[in-house]
């Protein structure tokens, strides 16, 4: 029994110090992500490191600009549908300058369109529907849209809600009035 333990402890310690020398061949080294700093150019006497001059040539690391963060596919899609929509809304702006007093996407949702008629008549809904809203905003992704109109001037607020509009799958727009 004793013997058999010896030989059992014996066996043991030997294939430790193996795995021990053989780590180093069987195990990956971690490498670090980025090179690291030039040291022999940053004087440890100086209380402000970061003011001494850069390996790249440049000066102060306060200065330099920060790096954006990478953009992935479905943020940069997002970013291009925003910079249509936006188009969409300079056009209707310039183009429709008679009907719409303002035109942008709502803040809690994009897809939602929000339109500031420029005068309260008594079709402007319909009017800014048939002449903008039903050509191009499904095209640009708008799914619903919000019209304002004028208030009268003895009221407090400017715009009040008047109508609300829903395109379904054929791009075909349903008006709510309010």
């Amino acid at each position: 029994m004793g013997r058999n333990l010896l030989i059992f402890v014996v066996a043991v310690a030997t294939g430790l110090l193996i795995f021990w020398m053989a780590s180093p061949f069987l195990l990956p080294i971690p490498k670090p992500n980025a090179p690291l700093p030039d040291t022999a150019r940053i004087d440890p006497s100086d209380p402000h490191p970061e003011k001494q001059i850069l390996s790249d040539g440049s000066g102060d690391l306060n200065s330099s600009s920060p790096l954006p963060a990478p953009r992935s596919v479905n943020q940069r899609a997002a970013d291009d549908l925003v910079a249509k929509r936006a188009d969409y809304c300079h056009f209707l702006l310039q183009k429709c300058a008679d009907l719409i007093a303002d035109a942008h996407p709502a803040d809690d949702d994009p897809a939602v369109l929000l339109l500031y008629a420029a005068k309260d008549a008594p079709n402007i809904v319909q009017q800014i529907l048939s002449q903008t809203v039903q050509p191009y905003a499904y095209k640009y992704g708008f799914r619903h849209i919000r019209f304002y109109v004028p208030n009268g001037p003895a009221s407090i607020e400017k715009y009040r809600f008047e109508a609300e509009a829903n395109a379904d799958e054929n791009a075909v727009w349903h008006v709510f009035l309010h």
